[in-house]
């Protein structure tokens, strides 16, 4: 934070960033962001510890998909086909892999509740991230 605050300071932009920092304006750019972190920290630790780690692991991976999904709804902006091949092939991945996991240690509603945790947790992080990238693109500090 020292280099940033130091950056800041020398190019002369730290006075208007703080003559225009609002509270209101902070939380509008933070609050829903940080909400979906939240829940992707709350629903991955409840994941993790439902499942075993290549099949957690293999479904955090969506969360790239859950970014496009969010990204494209938020902003319109399309991916290559390339790119959607990629997170397609990737969804494929982490659903073979969990339907051919079967159960954990014998509780199959452990694995189902653990899979939706897993999936709450990948589509929260990828609201997030499309949010934080939102905000910073219709800021008007930058």
């Amino acid at each position: 934070y020292t280099t940033l605050f130091r950056s800041l300071w020398f190019t002369g932009r730290l006075p208007k960033l703080w003559e225009s920092w609002t509270l209101s304006a902070c939380l509008q750019q933070s609050l829903l962001p940080a909400a979906a972190y939240a829940m992707q920290n709350f629903a991955g630790l409840y994941a993790y510890q439902m499942l075993d780690g290549v099949t957690f692991n293999v479904l955090a991976q969506t969360k790239l998909l859950f970014t496009a999904l969010f990204v494209y709804m938020l902003r319109g902006a399309c991916l290559s086909h390339k790119k959607i091949m990629a997170l397609v092939m990737i969804t494929m991945a982490s659903t073979v892999t969990v339907l051919c996991e079967g159960t954990n240690g014998g509780h199959p509603g452990a694995t189902v509740v653990g899979v939706f945790a897993a999936i709450v947790a990948s589509s929260s992080s990828g609201l997030g991230a499309a949010l934080s990238e939102y905000a910073d693109r219709t800021s008007s500090l930058g």
